[in-house]
């Protein structure tokens, strides 16, 4: 006979903590990558003015291929996320009936219906209910979690764990200008320097020769890694891991028969 440890968090927390060290290995990469990027973008400005006119920029945006290895590490952080709410629901399904479910999973589900259907078998061979012997109270908790009652954030991670979602991944940028006129010694008409790593000013000479105006203007560019909707990797993972994170603390009490529910 097989021992078998008392329902706890430790497997849930187990994935939750490995998709933590793939985000701190992505956030490390992008990092490195996007600062690549936006040398390259600043080393490609250039600035036009004459007397009299609006001052143009420009510079050449980001054409670089995301490297293999950011989109192993999306992936593999997103499919630990989901591995940990699978756990929980493992977990939770056996401490509520007292003994070890099969095919137990977190379900994400747009339609109420289908989600119904995830607590009782139709048939032996039934694998699609994943809530089998959980209790009503926290399959209610679950049920807040599904799309059709607006949690966005589990459509969100259903939708980017389609390997098309991160094996296509794009440079995106952002830039803002500010500018301050007035006089100024010395530089001369379209002088660039740069001043921090994401950002560069430059002189120009707006007026003419009687009425000198210099106008100095400073442009700060990043550049990140996103999904092809330009929304940024590191940012939305960051947020579905405190969304993951809030699901088991919302359970924890229940493993220390302090269940709130």
């Amino acid at each position: 006979m097989v021992l078998r440890p008392a329902p706890s968090l430790d497997g849930a927390e187990a994935w939750l903590i490995r998709a933590k060290e793939h985000l701190r290995d992505l956030i490390a990469l992008c990092d490195s990558f996007a600062k690549r990027e936006c040398d390259a973008m600043i080393s490609t400005v250039h600035i036009e003015s004459k007397p009299g006119e609006p001052a143009s920029y420009g510079y050449t945006t980001p054409t670089a291929i995301v490297p293999a290895r950011l989109s192993i590490l999306v992936g593999e952080a997103i499919q630990a996320m989901r591995r940990s709410l699978d756990y929980l629901i493992y977990e939770v399904a056996w401490l509520d009936s007292g003994c070890e479910q099969e095919d137990t999973q977190f379900p994400i589900d747009d339609n109420p219906d289908v989600f119904k259907r995830r607590r009782k078998r139709s048939g032996p061979r039934d694998r699609s209910c994943h809530l089998v012997g959980m209790s009503d109270k926290h399959a209610a908790v679950i049920e807040l979690l599904q799309p059709c009652n607006g949690a966005d954030w589990t459509k969100t991670l259903r939708s980017i764990s389609n390997p098309d979602k991160h094996r296509h991944l794009i440079v995106a940028k952002n830039d803002t200008r500010t500018t301050v006129k007035g006089w100024a010694r010395g530089g001369a008409n379209g002088q660039t320097t740069r001043v921090a790593p994401d950002a560069f000013t430059f002189l120009l000479h707006v007026g003419d020769e009687n009425m000198p105006d210099n106008m100095y203007m400073k442009f700060h560019v990043t550049a990140y890694v996103a999904f092809e909707d330009r929304v940024g990797v590191v940012e939305l993972l960051d947020q579905l891991k405190a969304e993951v994170t809030n699901v088991l603390e919302e359970f924890r009490p229940c493993f220390g028969s302090q269940c709130h529910h």
